[in-house]
């Protein structure tokens, strides 16, 4: 059984695409976390600069 290279061709571009998708998703999932981190930290840098200032 033969394939036509063209549909060959443009079932590897949706791949490459479906992938650019979950890899973007993931990188800017981990960019989220981490300035979730960083407010938290904050926010407890802060309460503790509050509660030790008289």
């Amino acid at each position: 059984m033969s394939v036509d290279r063209s549909l060959l061709r443009g079932q590897a571009i949706v791949e490459l695409l479906v992938f650019i998708g979950v890899a973007a998703s993931l990188f800017l999932g981990i960019l989220y976390l981490g300035k979730f981190h960083d407010i938290q930290s904050q926010t407890i840098q802060a309460a503790r600069s509050c509660a030790t200032s008289p």
